[in-house]
């Protein structure tokens, strides 16, 4: 996918082509510029080349590069908590911000069961490029998945959040024992029990939209006195390592926040995930943000 810059003087002043600016003032003037959070954490992180910042090798080490789908598949979400069920104390309702297989984003709301997978969605919302209003598309199962950009709860019973750890996955070729799946490489996003939003710093650039990434926040925490040294990237299909630094740090914590003085625009259908390698067994967090408007709107 192509990417192209901005002066940081200016987010109008775009390079991306004749419509480019015309389109991004035109949002901005309406309101339609939207925020995008890549945020991510993970309790372990790769030691031994650049791995993606999600929570889902905290469970295992098998898929420390997560997988992007291929084709088009059918979404299934679990919990390995009985406790995340529609009438439960933990996630009762979860919402999947998904693409369609023409990159098209929507929502669908599943109401959970606990360690028995769900793939009929009670309701799917299409998200229209106008500042997020949704407009009601049916319900049942969601076939037509190619990406997986999120995840949050929408209902919560008197645990305000969900009570395990909860995956996003194709149902197809699946198994799940106590609720885990059993193949790495379906899982296409997760989230920690507790946190009520999706730890996976991944995101692909809806179809006729762009994004303009505008600050990198990264963060390792480790053993007070210990040593401890790595690297961060913002990856992309562009080919662009568009952020890379690296820290050496002896302190129990350590964050870099940079604001770029060149500012990268992604075109739609462009995948974008946060990585990082570290010398030891580390939590290592990531909040990249970024505005996203229709090309169109």
């Amino acid at each position: 996918m192509p990417i192209t810059f901005v002066p940081s003087s200016s987010l109008l002043n775009m390079l991306s082509g004749p419509l480019a600016a015309p389109d991004f003032t035109n949002a901005w003037g309406k309101g339609f510029v939207q925020g995008v959070n890549l945020a991510g954490r993970t309790t372990a992180p790769s030691t031994s080349g650049l791995g993606d910042i999600w929570g889902f090798p905290s469970v295992t080490a098998a898929q420390e590069v997560r997988a992007n789908p291929t084709s088009p598949f059918t979404i299934a979400v679990v919990s390995d908590s009985a406790s995340d069920t529609s009438a439960g104390t933990g996630c009762q309702l979860l919402y999947v911000y998904y693409l369609d297989s023409l990159y098209n984003p929507y929502v669908a709301v599943y109401a959970m069961n606990g360690q028995t997978a769900v793939t009929s969605a009670v309701a799917v919302n299409a998200i229209q490029p106008n500042g997020g209003t949704t407009v009601y598309a049916g319900s049942g199962a969601v076939t037509n998945a190619i990406r997986i950009n999120g995840l949050e709860v929408y209902t919560a019973g008197s645990g305000y959040a969900n009570a395990g750890n909860i995956y996003c996955t194709a149902s197809t070729g699946q198994s799940y024992t106590g609720g885990v799946p059993q193949v790495p490489g379906l899982v296409y996003d997760f989230m920690y029990s507790g946190d009520s939003v999706d730890a996976t710093s991944a995101f692909t650039v809806p179809n006729g939209y762009a994004m303009i990434v505008v600050q990198f926040i990264y963060g390792a925490a480790a053993t007070a006195g210990t040593p401890a040294y790595g690297r961060f990237r913002l990856a992309s299909t562009s080919g662009n390592n568009l952020i890379y630094r690296g820290f050496d740090t002896s302190l129990s914590s350590n964050e870099i926040n940079i604001v770029p003085e060149v500012k990268p625009v992604f075109a739609a259908m462009t995948d974008l995930r946060a990585q990082c390698q570290v010398s030891a067994a580390l939590e290592v967090t990531c909040n990249n943000l970024g505005l996203m408007w229709s090309i169109s709107a």
